[in-house]
């Protein structure tokens, strides 16, 4: 049984799973069916690997420092979706394959991050209004970029971080009355391999 509040989940397959305790993280097995889940408790690495099974039923294989998979996660019915996804209690988005969930226990303005090659992150934020994309260029920020996508507004950011050109780009997507900004940010040489995955993101989130 989950041991503090847990602010983010992995559904999908029929199930949902719920770690016991923060700070943990979600990422796709080497299959795309199957979850690996890991926490850290009193420095202890507690990882399950979770593997959907028909009508709802799972496997699972626990790495050497846990003892069951009650250590790590419990498993629960949920939507029968055919990936992975990651659930809030406002939004969905899909875990995307090579990138890590990372969820800390008190989060701040963000349920999570997704964190990928080269530095790349990725996360969400829920806020009451967004006036225009313009509001969100921080000071140390030039404006390199603006426009309106399928499902979003958007605008891009340059800056340097520790000597490096790096690139932020807010999309904007209203659900339902819930305005969520898509934050992606990397180093302006790894921009092409984080496209698809920024992409797939902003066109996959829903409501929860």
């Amino acid at each position: 049984m989950s041991q503090s509040h847990i602010y983010t989940v992995a559904s999908g397959f029929g199930l949902r799973v719920v770690p016991v305790d923060a700070p943990y993280e979600f990422r796709l097995g080497p299959e795309p069916h199957d979850l690996d889940v890991e926490r850290w408790d009193n420095g202890r690495r507690l990882i399950a690997r979770i593997t959907p099974g028909k009508g709802g039923g799972y496997s699972s294989n626990v790495g050497e420092d846990a003892r069951s998979l009650d250590d790590v996660a419990d498993i629960m019915a949920g939507p029968a979706l055919d990936r992975w996804w990651l659930e809030t209690s406002v939004y969905r988005v899909p875990l995307p394959k090579r990138w890590r969930a990372v969820a800390e226990r008190a989060p701040q303005s963000a349920m999570f991050d997704l964190v990928g090659p080269d530095g790349s992150l990725i996360f969400i934020q829920t806020p009451r209004k967004v006036p225009d994309p313009s509001w969100l260029v921080a000071p140390g920020q030039q404006l390199y970029g603006h426009g309106r996508g399928e499902r979003s507004r958007w605008i891009e950011v340059r800056y340097h971080h520790e000597a490096q050109a790096w690139a932020q780009r807010h999309d904007v997507v209203e659900l339902d009355g819930v305005t969520c900004v898509v934050t992606a940010q990397c180093p302006v040489t790894a921009l092409p391999s984080i496209a698809a995955t920024r992409h797939a993101v902003v066109a996959g989130i829903t409501r929860a």
